[in-house]
């Protein structure tokens, strides 16, 4: 669901707020996240800002296993949108979630992702039950098959 919303009173800009439902596949706890993003010049017809964010460090919000959630979750969205624009767009952000991901990665030698990488037990038990999935060159090849931004600010 998207809600147009302005982001404050001293900021007149309009963002969007972006709600996504949520089941944890390991303990079926529903779960509603919302995002903000700003809404403007940077997201008109394909050209948006480009990554999630700007840094070249990990978040220290959303861990490794969350960033593939919000991949998946996205990839889902996309292959049931009818507009190709808001399909492209879908797909834009999934690549950005994996960018995020790999951003975890931090021993060039280890395919796999440093412990750290994960924030809760829920996390970690995904990494450790599940390791494939969390392989560097999987998510790089992911990461490959999906559609960048054409230009950034």
């Amino acid at each position: 669901m998207e809600e147009q919303n302005p982001s404050g009173p001293a900021d007149q800009t309009v963002s969007t707020i972006i709600r996504k439902d949520a089941i944890c596949r390991s303990c079926d706890h529903k779960i509603s996240v919302s995002f903000r993003m700003p809404v403007g010049d940077c997201q008109s017809s394909g050209d948006r800002a480009g990554a999630i964010s700007g840094s070249d460090e990990p978040s220290e919000i959303i861990d490794l296993p969350q960033w593939l959630t919000l991949h998946s979750l996205l990839l889902n969205e996309a292959s049931h949108e009818t507009d190709k624009v808001v399909k492209r767009d879908a797909q834009i952000r999934a690549g950005e979630c994996l960018t995020e991901a790999l951003k975890f990665y931090d021993d060039p030698e280890n395919d796999l992702p440093p412990r750290t990488a994960c924030f809760c037990e829920a996390s970690k038990h995904k990494l450790m039950d599940q390791p494939e999935i969390y392989s560097r060159q999987r998510l790089v090849n992911l990461r490959a098959s999906l559609p960048k931004t054409t230009t950034r600010r």
